[in-house]
């Protein structure tokens, strides 16, 4: 240790507070190589929920910061020429890593939008495969330029690195295997692992990851008309998406209340102050509206539109819009209608006002549409 401390001595001491690179692309691996194992830290922090991302990035700031520091501390170098030569490779790779993944995630990109703009199917293994040579052309390169020449370090080393990046690409991959075998009609085998999927801690609790795994689920059983199964996994969804905050009125997915309401489930739809929607069925447009203003009175604030604060769900005033026309309280209407206006894209404005204008009942129409598609009474 003495030795190491008079060595890197020769190594000037404002080399130590520069901007190291690769430590900032590289993290944790750049740490195993320049022995701060300080930088480990990265990678549980990196799987916290919703968090992870911002702190993953957090701490390749830090380590950009302090890894030149951490290097002379803690590994021997000849020179400054030598410190700077071996530094260089860690950029190199990390560089050669970022441009892999870009390329990784545009051709992904590439195949699902040409999956979504023809009625092609994936070929099989087609997302799996890009991932899993991002995965092991990245690991590869990492050991090719940053080990040693010692046979033993590659032995240890390699398969500590790949299972790493395994570990860290593990979520990402499941997605693209899930998309895939769906798209091949493959339901039976996507159901089931997508199920198991949800078993495992590290995608269970991490509402930004498992939402993709339940939509597979809903999605399927969806197709295959099981409204039982579908009630049940949007209920779980929606359990899962509010782990980390509390629901409001105007929080969740309107395809559950609407579930509720073909099953005739009313003390669910009271819950989720969805009452005005059954009234408007019945045509009852005094019930209509004060329902409506209810659900927009105990909601949480989502928009503010001229100095006002507004219930961010359009379409509670859009009923209640429809409602006040048909009362005759045009003024109302209006007013409900310009709200309706600034929270939709100017391209949805003529839907809304044909909905507005429309002398049929379109939640009727809708809902019976619904109960149709899934053979009910």
């Amino acid at each position: 240790m003495a030795e190491n401390f008079q060595r890197n001595l020769l190594i000037p001491q404002k080399e130590g507070q520069k901007f190291n690179w690769g430590a900032f692309l590289l993290g944790w691996v750049w740490g195993i190589f320049n022995k701060s194992y300080i930088t480990l830290i990265q990678l549980p922090l990196s799987l916290i929920p919703v968090l992870g991302e911002i702190i993953n990035l957090a701490c390749s700031i830090w380590f950009g910061f302090k890894g030149n520091g951490w290097a002379l501390q803690n590994k021997d170098f000849e020179s400054l020429e030598d410190f700077r030569k071996y530094q260089k490779k860690f950029v190199l790779a990390g560089i050669i890593m970022l441009l892999i993944r870009i390329f990784a995630y545009i051709t992904i990109f590439i195949i699902i939008g040409a999956y979504k703009a023809s009625s092609i199917k994936f070929i099989d293994g087609e997302i799996i495969m890009v991932s899993t040579i991002q995965l092991v052309i990245v690991s590869y390169i990492i050991l090719l330029i940053l080990l040693t020449n010692k046979t033993s370090i590659k032995l240890i080393l390699t398969p500590i690195i790949l299972v790493l990046f395994a570990l860290t690409n593990f979520i990402s991959l499941c997605d693209s295997y899930l998309f895939k075998i769906q798209a091949a009609g493959k339901s039976k085998e996507a159901l089931a692992l997508s199920k198991k999927l949800l078993k495992v801690p590290a995608i269970a609790q991490n509402s930004a990851k498992n939402k993709n795994i339940y939509d597979t689920i809903i999605n399927i059983y969806i197709n295959q008309k099981d409204i039982k199964n579908v009630i049940i996994y949007s209920e779980q969804k929606e359990m899962a998406m509010h782990f980390l905050t509390p629901r409001s009125n105007n929080d969740g997915d309107n395809y559950l209340s609407d579930l509720y309401i073909i099953t005739k489930n009313y003390d669910k739809v009271k819950e989720r102050g969805m009452m005005y929607r059954i009234y408007f069925i019945n045509e009852d447009w005094d019930g209509v509206i004060r329902e409506a203003t209810k659900r927009i009175s105990s909601s949480t604030i989502g928009r503010r539109i001229d100095n006002k604060d507004y219930n961010s769900d359009y379409q509670t005033y859009l009923a209640r819009a429809y409602a006040y026309k048909k009362l005759g309280k045009i003024k109302e209407a209006e007013e409900d209608m310009y709200v309706v206006k600034q929270m939709l894209p100017e391209k949805n404005w003529n839907k809304a006002e044909k909905l507005y204008n429309s002398n049929t009942n379109y939640y009727k129409e809708s809902y019976d549409n619904l109960k149709k598609f899934y053979n009910l009474n």
